[in-house]
């Protein structure tokens, strides 16, 4: 796949997918998804497979950006507090949201509030691909792109290059633009 050139004055989304050494390297990641959110002055949903990876990232990033707002969302925060973290997002209090994909299947609120932030393009989503350690994981993710193909994703993956062709197969991604940092 190759990256697919706007026209000017057109600004055109594009997927990009990140191709790295040690997928867990959050710093890179980072660097990938939070400095240009930030700039665009956007807010960003973070798909994460489990939730101690989420603590991480959040570490890493705090530490990074300690002024930031940043939350978790997951099914072990009671109801009205993941209501008032839906609305603290919708209000732009919260920049960065975290969350692993099942929500989607888990919380009907979150899924409605996921496709209100897609239709209203005020996020990025960023996404770790992992397909070979969390089975299931590989359909929720192809099921809310193939819902929402006009979202711009941005993919992490440590595949290599067989795994690599299945990936892209495996996502309907759409003007794909390819970063390939293994050997930086």
């Amino acid at each position: 796949m190759e990256a697919i050139k706007s026209e000017p004055g057109v600004e055109e989304f594009q997927d990009e997918i990140y191709r790295l050494n040690n997928v867990d390297n959050i710093y890179v990641k980072s660097t990938a998804v939070f400095l240009p959110t930030l700039l665009k002055k956007k807010q960003g949903i973070i798909l994460i497979h489990h939730l101690k990876n989420i603590d991480n990232w959040i570490n890493v990033i705090k530490s990074q950006f300690p002024e930031m707002k940043i939350e978790k969302y997951h099914n072990e925060l009671e109801m009205q507090d993941r209501d008032v973290m839906r609305e603290t997002f919708n209000e732009g209090l919260i920049q960065f949201l975290f969350a692993t994909p099942n929500m989607i299947e888990w919380n009907v609120f979150f899924e409605d509030f996921l496709h209100n932030q897609i239709v209203n393009k005020n996020i990025t989503i960023a996404v770790e691909f992992r397909n070979r350690d969390y089975p299931g994981y590989n359909p929720v993710l192809a099921e809310l792109k193939g819902n929402f193909p006009n979202q711009k994703w941005i993919l992490f993956t440590d595949y290599d290059d067989e795994k690599f062709e299945d990936l892209k197969h495996d996502i309907p991604l759409q003007k794909v633009k390819i970063i390939d940092l293994r050997n930086v």
